[in-house]
């Protein structure tokens, strides 16, 4: 980055704390989403992974090679399950989720931290 004229002492004063911070971070969002997973059944079933695969090849001139090569390969099909299982997440949240309104004046929304 400093090649690329980035000051990184202005940028990010501390990259490694920064880095382990994010790392952090993604390995609790990633636990906690794990839990939720297997505590609400929310993992990919078969037809769900059918129909995305299926949805996929719409836009394809020969849909069934399509459905033949994510298929044909568990590396490829795990793809399109974490896309699946990350859907049922976000539904499931969707649909559990309480909301409250509330006001907010502009600057008190716009205020970091």
């Amino acid at each position: 980055m400093k090649q690329r004229g980035v000051d990184l002492e202005r940028t990010c004063p501390d990259p490694a704390g920064y880095v382990q911070e994010q790392a952090e971070r993604r390995v609790r969002l990633g636990l906690l989403v794990a839990e939720l997973v297997k505590g609400q059944s929310l993992q990919a079933k078969p037809d769900q992974l059918r129909k995305q695969v299926e949805e996929f090849a719409q836009a394809y001139e020969n849909p069934g090679e399509l459905i033949r090569y994510y298929f044909s390969d568990r590396n490829r099909l795990a793809e399109v399950e974490a896309i699946v299982v990350e859907q049922n997440v976000v539904d499931w949240v969707l649909n559990t989720a309480q909301v409250t309104d509330k006001a907010l004046a502009f600057d008190e929304l716009m205020a970091p931290g």
